[in-house]
């Protein structure tokens, strides 16, 4: 952060008193809280929505007061250069962002990967284990008495060349 007097919050502070304008004035002008422009002021982040939301104050309470609201905005992002005061911001390169949400894509789908693997490989060792035969029997299966195939018999057929009894 910059020394006292150099931030941004201080900056605001000394143009609004220097117009002998309260908060309370320039927040019913701009229809932004007394506390929001207070933590502003304060350079205060945890009372700011953040994001696009707190450069739009920024900008906004900047005009108010007679100062350079895009020269303002790019200090208050240079000053606080977190993802919540700087995601979407047209003075933060893009590209950061886009290598941290890829990264993240990146590594979703490879635990993804690996677990789809691991239940793939776990059914190929369970085939190769039990042989891939599973013995099913439901309980209607059970009810259904065997039935035994009759065991081939002798049976006597009659000859082609049948032999006639002599006299």
């Amino acid at each position: 952060m910059k020394s006292k007097g150099h931030d941004v919050g201080s900056e605001l502070r000394r143009a609004r008193e220097a117009l002998g304008v309260t908060i309370r004035e320039v927040a019913d002008s701009t229809k932004i809280s007394s506390s929001m422009l207070k933590g502003i002021e304060d350079n205060d982040l945890g009372s700011l929505p953040g994001g696009i939301f707190s450069r739009s104050f920024v900008r906004a309470y900047a005009s108010e007061v007679k100062l350079d609201p895009e020269e303002m905005v790019r200090r208050f992002l240079s000053q606080f250069p977190v993802e919540a005061a700087t995601l979407g911001s047209p003075y933060v390169p893009q590209e950061d962002f886009l290598s941290i949400a890829s990264e993240k894509q990146t590594t979703q789908a490879a635990v993804k990967i690996f677990f789809v693997s691991v239940i793939v490989s776990g059914l190929i060792l369970y085939m190769t284990l039990f042989g891939g035969s599973l013995s099913v029997t439901s309980e209607e299966d059970s009810l259904v008495p065997e039935i035994s195939s009759p065991s081939p018999t002798a049976v006597a057929l009659p000859s082609s060349n049948p032999t006639i009894p002599s006299k």
